[in-house]
């Protein structure tokens, strides 16, 4: 026998029609539930307020980010990014194969006369 598929939405509705059959307590519903009493009749009191909408999952995003960066800033971040190839970007990241051959050799003339010496 397969998983009995149900959406939370109409998980909460059935629910409510519970509350308004009034053939059980509340407290009783919500225990059959696995909710508290304080979110059965959250969910009943949105149902009321709201129909069937009131009864889906609300986004948990902040209305207010009081420490977002403007859009203005970050567009001179990236614009400073790609003028002085600054941060980092796919082929610099540890692991890539364009970093171990980046890393394969030395940079500055100096550096490379003092591993040559060596020889």
């Amino acid at each position: 026998m397969g998983w009995k598929e149900t959406r939370v939405q109409d998980e909460r509705l059935l629910l409510v029609e519970e509350f308004t059959a009034g053939e059980r307590s509340r407290a009783e519903i919500c225990r059959r539930y696995g909710v508290s009493r304080k979110t059965g009749y959250k969910w009943y009191e949105q149902f009321l307020l709201h129909g069937l909408a009131g009864l889906a999952d609300l986004s948990r995003r902040p209305l207010h980010q009081p420490n977002a960066v403007d859009e203005e800033t970050v567009e001179g971040i990236l614009e400073a990014r790609a003028r002085y190839r600054v941060g980092a970007s796919a082929s610099s990241r540890p692991g890539s194969n364009a970093s171990i051959a980046n890393a394969s050799g030395p940079r500055h003339p100096r550096s490379e006369a003092f591993f040559n010496a060596s020889d």
